[in-house]
């Protein structure tokens, strides 16, 4: 169990220059975070296209608990009210010394809390959790229901996910929401394990029986799959 807190970000970047963005968070974006804000980059991926909006990275960061994330708000967009502010301008920050190309883009965040089955950035890396792939799913559900879901998610879907060879890298409810929507992200060790999400896991016989006895909670999801950037920590084994 953790109680870590996660910043999940949806960034559009450019089709010309998508391996540079991705190189840019990990570079740039993620010893400068940890420092800064305490954040630690537990996630950097592209979107693939095919599956989903394009061109779009998925980046996720990991904070020590409410504690952490209050002190980055209050620290965050200081510098809007104070000259002399410990952390400057974002732009200048993050944005300056990018690759040519590399420019600031729109996006939409989601603060994130986990489940008590999800591993932590550590954890995650100490098990060997990573993948070729990784399937990307947002969840939504009736207005309170989200903790039910999850909770019989991980208790009952998992291991039919698992059984089918997907592994687990996590599940979140999504904070600022009225307990409606949830995230779940999970590792593909190979690229044909995709076949069984949309085929043998979908028509699992203990499968539909979980999808119909979850119906009532007014479940439904989107999914995607990323691809890991080259320094993705989940990938590599490494923090940065």
């Amino acid at each position: 169990m953790t109680n870590k807190i996660y910043i999940h970000e949806t960034i559009n970047v450019t089709v010309a220059k998508r391996r540079a963005y991705l190189d840019h968070f990990t570079d740039v974006w993620a010893p400068r975070s940890r420092e800064l804000n305490e954040l630690h980059c537990f996630g950097v991926w592209g979107t693939n296209g095919s599956t989903g909006a394009w061109p779009e990275a998925i980046l996720m960061w990991e904070l020590d608990g409410y504690e952490a994330f209050s002190r980055m708000m209050s620290a965050e967009f200081a510098h809007l009210t104070d000259d002399h502010a410990a952390i400057g301008d974002h732009y200048d920050m993050y944005w300056a010394s990018a690759p040519d190309g590399v420019v600031d883009k729109d996006g939409f965040d989601r603060v994130l809390a986990p489940t008590p089955a999800t591993p932590s950035l550590d954890e995650a890396i100490a098990a060997g959790i990573k993948g070729a792939i990784y399937y990307h799913q947002i969840v939504t559900v009736r207005p309170g229901a989200v903790d039910d879901y999850l909770e019989r998610h991980d208790a009952e879907w998992r291991p039919i996910a698992e059984n089918h060879g997907l592994v687990f890298v996590g599940s979140y409810r999504t904070m600022l929401r009225n307990d409606s929507e949830a995230v779940v992200l999970w590792a593909l060790p190979d690229h044909a394990l995709f076949e069984r999400v949309d085929t043998t896991l979908r028509t699992d016989p203990k499968a539909r029986e979980f999808v119909r006895s979850t119906s009532n909670l007014g479940v439904d999801w989107v999914g995607k799959v990323l691809v890991g950037a080259p320094a993705n920590p989940l990938d590599t084994g490494r923090r940065l």
